[in-house]
């Protein structure tokens, strides 16, 4: 309780601190490079605290395979449902809530869009005859008519009309842009997830992860997992740090969340559900029962705790348990790009479980964006409340 405490104080000091520096119209720069950089020793350093732990290489051999199994049924249980979910409720696939028009009806109005296209006036192409007319007025209007019957004779060049003629054509061209934005070839943002990925943070994480790993392993000393903890929580303070920054240079939470009102707490519940569907999945599978592989899941992603409690019920499961847990976050740390790419922002929360408050965090706001980072706060905190009392709800079966 108290590192959630320090987290959440964290982060709100950085929203505050990237507040104030944007009214002040202060640049950021730099600070995306300075995250990508601690996410990466972050991860490094939590491969290397599992390959200095003897007990976690020892266990790959017996029990490795039934955890990874089972890390794959509850990793798919769980985006699925908030896939779904999502969709239910009305999100788009970067987290935006949209108006419906009606059931199986397509979105009509996105909520973060400020035009209202209802009052737009009706736009239709301008024929030949129609310009030429508006050429014939401009001419005419040589001679204006100034107070009591007072003439004012305009330029008789033509470079007059021309000029007037093409300010009213650009005019046009702006209504007809405005008014049918259709019309545009920009691609959205929507097309660019679809036309191409960046696989650059994917390939680091996993190279710091490969690298963390095999030095915990072979060269860092195996008590270096006793002292490695302080130094995650001091990574992870500064990343959170970095996170409430970016959130409050962006601006838009308190409208997005007052936007979503009631539907953003219910992703973590969401995730619980997709958890225990994928587990009782794996269970079919697996030579475990229904019971033992609820209790697996109701770690969700807590690899200190759940193993520590399912201890006096089953040292196999407890030992199960602990290898799920972290092949959750780390296998999740991995497919949080793609997901986000190909499935949806909201989705990637639901990868890591209950670090998604924490150690995940950072690479969540990383990879989507930082509205979604307090989603993943949130269900990350929810989850971590619920895991003591959904392990000891499911052993008491």
């Amino acid at each position: 309780m108290n590192v959630l405490v320090l987290y959440l104080s964290i982060t709100v000091i950085g929203y505050f601190i990237g507040a104030f520096l944007t009214r002040k119209g202060i640049a950021l720069k730099g600070m995306s490079i300075m995250q990508t950089v601690a996410i990466i020793a972050l991860v490094f350093l939590m491969g290397s605290r599992i390959g200095a732990d003897r007990s976690i290489v020892k266990s790959l051999d017996s029990i490795g395979l039934a955890a990874f199994v089972m890390t794959l049924f509850i990793l798919a249980g769980s985006v699925l449902s908030v896939f779904l979910t999502r969709k239910l409720l009305g999100f788009d696939k970067r987290g935006n809530l949209v108006k419906l028009a009606g059931p199986g009806k397509e979105p009509r109005e996105r909520f973060t869009s400020e035009i209202d296209t209802k009052n737009l006036p009706e736009v239709r192409a301008v024929t030949d005859t129609e310009l030429s007319s508006i050429g014939d007025s401009f001419a005419a209007q040589k001679h204006v008519r100034v107070g009591n019957n007072a003439s004012y004779h305009a330029d008789s060049s033509d470079a007059l009309v021309n000029a007037e003629l093409d300010c009213a054509s650009a005019h046009m061209a702006a209504d007809v842009a405005a008014a049918n934005p259709v019309t545009s070839c920009a691609p959205s943002p929507e097309a660019d997830d679809s036309t191409g990925m960046d696989h650059t943070m994917t390939i680091c994480i996993a190279v710091s992860v490969s690298a963390g790993s095999l030095a915990g392993y072979f060269i860092i000393p195996e008590g270096f997992a006793e002292i490695s903890g302080n130094l995650i929580v001091a990574g992870l303070s500064l990343l959170l740090l970095f996170v409430g920054m970016d959130i409050g240079v962006e601006g838009t939470i308190a409208a997005n969340f007052k936007r979503a009102g009631w539907r953003v707490i219910v992703f973590p519940f969401v995730i619980m559900i997709g958890t225990y569907i994928g587990a009782a999945a794996a269970s079919l599978v697996l030579p475990v029962t229904m019971k033992d592989a609820l209790c697996v899941g109701s770690g969700f992603g807590w690899y200190t705790l759940a193993p520590a409690m399912l201890a006096e019920y089953s040292m196999e499961i407890s030992a199960m348990s602990f290898m799920h847990n972290v092949m959750r976050e780390l296998i999740g740390i991995l497919l949080m790009p793609l997901v986000a790419a190909k499935v949806g922002y909201i989705e990637t929360i639901s990868l890591p479980g209950s670090s998604s408050m924490d150690v995940c965090l950072p690479i969540v706001e990383r990879v989507t964006k930082s509205d979604i980072a307090v989603y993943s706060f949130l269900s990350g905190a929810v989850l971590s409340a619920s895991t003591p009392i959904m392990v000891s709800f499911m052993m008491g079966l």
